[in-house]
């Protein structure tokens, strides 16, 4: 007899987080899906007596989360109790529209709470909105489709419900651009994001004022998610018993004064800073160009803090922190990754229940490890959903832990051989088991891996240009790459210049290990690599002859360099191995292979410059690709 599941799927897509123009906006356009999902998945989980959640997993629903990630997907897979099919979706309806009410409840009480504060530069006044406004504005940004999908025992069930999902997911679930009248002569197109002071929508609102929002204290509450030695906090029983249970680990993690708000670009990009002030001082510096005028008008509420002066941080930190303030501070990396054959897990285990469930944990309790990861290194989380993640991070950082510099490329190595540990090897041995009862050949088995997208661009770039360009490096990998499992990169410079490259991480990983050894922290002066990477374009030919000899390649640099070989001695041999990697790999040195060199060199350049300075010679970008 056929077992009866029920595919969910949540919108707003994509499009809905493309136009934001602040990082909490992003944040909080991602954060809503996953709160919303997690609560109904809490829901769902009191009504076992007619389903039965396969994923995500709730293991962690009521676990402390201080850090401000998503977590949860936008995809639900239940399963109806037999006999109880009616229940079973009656249930689903009522989990999910009692979260929606109390989601929009929650947002009418925010706005109202906030109704006569201003905010920004601009004062934006913030106009109320009633209940049903927000009742409104929910049910036009967010639709939950289902299906009803009868499988018979022999089915795979994550095969089959991701099919339906994939097919719902092409209705369309976003606010279409409308003409919201600004006077009486005047009519203009609104985006997701209007201009802060024409905002006519609650949702839109909720987004723009995230950090005084249920959102905020739910993602990164002081009560709950703040630990400071010898001063007693509310924290709920959960939250108090974990910090207790892991005490040290929160206090690597987390700060001893509460969170201000999500974190602007310039925070992100010069966290790097605060390691060389005592603790507190950066946050000062930060603070002293924060909006925070209160009105003279005893009427009107406070302003609310908002947005830092970025401009006058970026001359305090210039004068601060002088020679340590360098130029990549002023830039900031987005992540997008994704998993590559994650469907062949699906395969392996999607007809069995209980393989279904370790696998949906494998993958929360990955998120949660990956999340922690992030913040350690000083980034910002956004959505981590264990094979589906973005987050905005450093270009480089250092704390106590780790006292030498750490760069982008070394975070990504992180989260990589951790996903290799706990989902690849983890699941290795059902889908070799899957491989060989479906007689598939050696050289067509793919094993799971992650896919990233970078793109790192300076703190005044449009933010969802960045955005939207870090995530179609990812697609691009995705769908042009043979064997996926790369890293494609987007530096942006100031000036204009675009510095595309992209590195594989395949066979053993041979030519990414030694890209990263290269572009780790060299003694190097940023006059030598200046001058080196410029006048590597006059090797090409020479290079190209000699690429696959490391003895060779050792002569040509000696030659070409004399003066500067034994100083940089270091600089040369990762430079030596990482072309032999190149060769190897790709079996030549050609156009591509020379772009992802000068990328590399360039990254070097980069977080080794002081300033940046317009040049005189052009730059070989052009030549070389």
């Amino acid at each position: 007899m056929p077992n009866t599941y029920l595919a969910l799927t949540l919108g707003p897509i994509l499009e809905t987080l493309l136009a934001a123009r602040k990082t909490r906006e992003l944040w909080a356009a991602s954060y809503l899906l996953s709160y919303i999902m997690r609560e109904t998945i809490r829901k769902l989980h009191e009504q076992t007596d007619f389903v039965e959640v396969l994923l995500p997993d709730g293991s962690k629903l009521d676990d402390v989360n201080l850090l401000g990630a998503g977590l949860y997907p936008d995809r639900i897979y239940v399963k109806a109790i037999t006999g109880k099919e009616t229940e079973a979706r009656n249930a689903v309806h009522i989990a999910f529209t009692g979260v929606i009410s109390d989601t929009a409840t929650k947002m009418h009480e925010d706005l109202t709470r906030l109704h006569g504060s201003r905010i920004g530069k601009e004062e934006t006044y913030i106009n109320p909105f009633s209940l049903d406004d927000c009742k409104h504005s929910l049910a036009e940004y967010l639709k939950l489709y289902s299906a009803e999908v009868k499988l018979e025992a022999n089915d795979n069930i994550i095969e089959k419900l991701s099919s339906v999902c994939d097919t719902l997911d092409t209705q369309p679930r976003i606010l279409h651009p409308e003409k919201v009248k600004t006077n009486e002569n005047e009519a203009r197109t609104t985006n997701t994001f209007p201009v802060d002071g024409d905002n006519r929508n609650p949702m839109q609102r909720l987004f723009y004022l995230a950090n005084w929002s249920f959102l905020f204290e739910d993602g990164f509450g002081v009560e709950k998610t703040f630990v400071k030695a010898n001063e007693p906090r509310n924290y709920t029983t959960n939250a108090k018993t974990e910090i207790e249970n892991n005490s040290e680990r929160w206090q690597k993690l987390v700060s001893e004064k509460p969170k201000r708000g999500f974190d602007s670009l310039v925070e992100i990009g010069s966290r790097e800073l605060s390691f060389f002030l005592p603790q507190g001082e950066y946050e000062k510096i930060i603070r002293k160009h924060i909006t925070d005028a209160p009105s003279n008008d005893k009427r009107k509420k406070k302003q609310l803090a908002e947005d830092a002066d970025e401009e006058a941080i970026i001359k305090d930190f210039d004068q601060t922190f002088k020679p340590k303030f360098k130029d990549y501070h002023k830039y900031v990396a987005i992540v997008h990754a994704d998993g590559d054959n994650i469907g062949k897990i699906v395969k392996a285990v999607g007809k069995s229940t209980p393989q279904i469930k370790k696998f949906s944990k494998a993958l929360v309790d990955y998120a949660a490890w990956a999340t922690e990861e992030v913040v350690r290194y000083g980034g910002a989380p956004v959505y981590m959903g264990g094979d589906d993640m973005l987050f905005f991070a450093p270009v480089c950082n250092r704390n106590n832990a780790a006292r030498s510099r750490q760069n982008i490329f070394e975070l990504i190595e992180t989260l990589d051989a951790k996903f290799d540990t706990a989902i690849q090897k983890e699941f290795r041995d059902e889908i070799d088991k899957y491989y060989s009862a479906a007689n598939i050949p050696q050289d067509q088995k793919k094993y799971p891996s992650l896919t990233f997208g970078i793109s790192i661009t300076y703190y005044k770039y449009p933010l969802y240009e960045a955005k939207d360009l870090s995530f179609k490096n990812m697609e691009h990998v995705k769908h042009e790459v043979k064997d996926k499992n790369a890293v494609n990169v987007s530096l942006m410079k100031h000036s204009g210049q675009m510095v595309p490259f992209l590195i594989p991480k395949q066979k053993n990983k041979a030519l990414w290990n030694a890209f990263l050894n290269l572009v780790k922290e060299t003694n190097s002066s940023e006059s030598f690599l200046n001058s080196f990477t410029y006048k590597t374009e006059s090797l090409k030919p020479l290079l190209t002859k000699v690429a696959g000899n490391p003895q060779r390649l050792q002569h040509l640099f000696k030659n070409s360099f004399n003066e500067n070989y034994a100083g940089n001695i270091g600089f040369y041999t990762d430079l030596i191995a990482f072309i032999k990697a190149l060769h190897t790999h790709y079996g030549t040195l050609e156009a591509e292979q020379f772009k992802l060199l000068y990328g590399a060199l360039r990254f070097i350049h980069f977080i080794h410059n002081k300033e940046a300075q317009p040049t005189l010679n052009p730059e070989p970008h052009e030549q070389m690709v």
